[in-house]
């Protein structure tokens, strides 16, 4: 299972996001999307191996931006995501380790495209033992 498919399951699978952003749940796409959404994208950062191996371990950053008309519900999503995921382990149904730990870095009010919408990009480093 790739990086991405487990953080969509994390993140589409919790009840307190879904209550917040229903099946608005998505990678970071160019398609516009009803509010309020959550979208995230993820890319490799840094990879470390030794002069005679494959890669050792893998770390990754995931960035989710929260879009709503809310400010209530951004700080909502914010605290709910970082109860998720923050110095978590991921494994699956078998107690495989999936992702060996994820950090939270920092989070951003990055957007100011119009008033009436709040936007927050929250930044998470995982790390993945090969």
């Amino acid at each position: 299972m790739s990086i991405e498919e487990i953080i969509y399951n994390v993140l589409s699978e919790s009840e307190d996001l879904k209550s917040i952003f229903g099946d608005n749940i998505h990678p970071l796409t160019s398609k516009k999307q009803k509010l309020p959404a959550l979208m995230y994208t993820i890319f490799l950062t840094d990879v470390n191996h030794s002069k005679n191996s494959k890669s050792i371990m893998d770390i990754y950053t995931l960035r989710l931006h929260i879009f709503s008309e809310d400010y209530k519900e951004v700080i909502d999503a914010v605290d709910i995501i970082k109860e998720l995921l923050d110095y978590k382990e991921l494994v699956d149904d078998d107690n495989n380790i999936l992702i060996d730990l994820i950090r939270f870095i920092s989070y951003t009010d990055e957007y100011e495209e119009k008033p009436e919408l709040f936007n927050r990009s929250i930044d998470f480093s995982i790390h993945k033992v090969n």
